[in-house]
């Protein structure tokens, strides 16, 4: 079975595992470029897909996209996934049931170290180069607040630091 696994204006991208015989995907490239409004096709054996670049502006991109897997569908014989409602930019974007996929814990974590890192560093030389009387407090608590988001920071990255 092929299906379409990227697709935005222009471009697209079909995959699947019938897409690894060299010949098929010849034959496949082929008859692709006699389609109309298709600039350039790309073919990968190793990976099993294909890219074609099309004028997004003079064809309608959903019915190019059928047209693309059933010309599939003809020359290697084999079926097809149709494409899925959902709008081609944000195919890939969506978990099981249509719903946004969560990140993960330490993503979340590791944003909000980063913002108050940021805020912190800001509030830290503003104090450190104005000097006003009283403003020493919050000078040392924002400089531990960013200590402590550089602390989450790099434990979020400690593989990364410690190649």
């Amino acid at each position: 079975m092929i299906s379409i696994v990227a697709s935005i204006p222009g471009r697209l991208r079909v995959r699947g595992d019938e897409l690894r015989a060299p010949g098929s995907l010849q034959r496949l490239q082929h008859h692709l470029w006699e389609l109309d409004d298709v600039i350039d096709v790309r073919v990968n054996s190793k990976a099993g897909s294909a890219v074609v670049r099309y004028d997004h502006q003079a064809a309608a991109g959903r019915s190019l996209e059928l047209e693309i897997l059933k010309v599939a569908e003809q020359v290697l014989g084999v079926s097809y996934a149709a494409p899925s409602p959902v709008k081609s930019a944000q195919r890939g974007k969506r978990g099981a049931g249509g719903s946004r996929k969560s990140r993960p814990a330490r993503m979340v974590a590791n944003r909000h170290a980063k913002q108050v890192m940021l805020g912190s560093l800001v509030v830290v030389l503003a104090t450190g180069l104005f000097r006003y009387p009283g403003w020493r407090y919050w000078h040392t608590v924002t400089g531990w607040a960013f200590f402590a988001a550089l602390a989450v920071h790099m434990y979020v990255y400690r593989r990364h630091l410690l190649r």
